[in-house]
């Protein structure tokens, strides 16, 4: 598996149910779910809307709060229209206290 693994935020830290970040100028949001944590692109395949503004959706899909496309957080892949391409998603990783995630790199 190629890229980095960065330090994201402590799992203490993490109290709501997404938390955002941006990494070399890419926008990602990390899901808390029942399933555990996901990470992808904080971006709608279909108009650049926000998925940190979604809705959860279980199991494990996020609405966008634009045009209500879904994604499954698990893959990254479009669920609904008016998206018709899947996201890139990030593997992630509890190490210690804390949350990791893979990043391009």
């Amino acid at each position: 598996m190629r890229g980095k693994w960065i330090k994201v935020i402590p799992l203490e830290g993490f109290t709501e149910d997404r938390f955002t970040f941006e990494y070399d100028g890419e926008p990602i949001v990390v899901f808390k779910t029942e399933q555990g944590f996901f990470a992808l692109l904080d971006e709608c395949s279909h108009d650049d809307a926000r998925l940190s503004g979604g809705v959860l959706v279980e199991p494990c899909q996020v609405q966008c709060p634009k045009h209500k496309a879904l994604f499954d957080l698990k893959s990254g892949k479009n669920l609904s229209p008016p998206a018709f391409s899947p996201l890139k998603t990030f593997p992630v990783k509890i190490e210690g206290e804390y949350l990791w995630v893979l990043v391009d790199g």
